[in-house]
């Protein structure tokens, strides 16, 4: 269960990057700096901006909801995570 969540949260952080940054041209980072004030990025970072931090808020959200029919939702992320590690692998090796 804890590699699932931990998919879905690689899932959740790069949809919502490259929907962004297809849609606006701007990636997560420039949304960031962009919040107004210290308090804004503070609450925001676990949600959405920091993968690592978003451990903390996806990982209870994900781990209470687990048996939920909302399980296919978060299958898609899962899924989305697992292509981004496939593809980070792929690129690693290509450089090589």
């Amino acid at each position: 269960m804890i590699l699932y969540i931990a998919l879905c949260i690689i899932g959740i952080y790069e949809v919502t990057d490259s929907l962004l940054e297809n849609f606006t041209g701007k990636d997560l980072g420039v949304y960031y700096d962009m919040l107004d004030g210290k308090r804004a990025q503070k609450l925001l970072k676990p949600v959405i901006f920091c993968t690592l931090c978003m451990s903390s808020f996806w990982g209870l959200t994900l781990q209470i909801g687990y048996d939920s029919p909302l399980m296919v939702i978060t299958n898609c992320f899962a899924i989305a995570g697992i292509i981004r590690i496939i593809t980070a692998i792929i690129d690693k090796l290509d450089a090589h």
